[in-house]
């Protein structure tokens, strides 16, 4: 299990098991391809059209394009928190100006 897996399923505690299937819906839409839920929301503008289609009332698609939008936006949020800080600062370890050989005794 990688970090994200295992932080995504304590954010799934969090949050109740509804949450965590939109948000797996959001992944899914855009692990087939980046903009899957930008052409998705662009085809149900035609909410009349979709209605028809798939016999699901216009009232119920007006409702989609916000809906997923919130989603996506919570999903970009929780990866932009993921992504690594470029404010880290090395610490010194040690001396690398050390002798090549070594010399104490040398001079006994």
């Amino acid at each position: 299990m990688t970090f994200v897996e295992l932080w995504e399923s304590m954010q799934a505690d969090k949050k109740g098991p509804t949450e965590d299937r939109k948000i797996s819906v959001i992944r899914s839409g855009i692990g087939i391809r980046e903009n899957f839920w930008e052409d998705f929301l662009s085809v149900i503008n035609n909410s009349e059209g979709l209605s028809e289609l798939l016999d699901v009332p216009t009232t119920k698609i007006s409702e989609w394009h916000e809906r997923i939008s919130k989603a996506l936006e919570q999903v970009k949020k929780i990866d932009g928190e993921q992504q690594p800080k470029n404010n880290v600062k090395l610490l010194k370890s040690g001396d690398f100006n050390m002798p090549e050989k070594d010399t104490v005794g040398e001079n006994e």
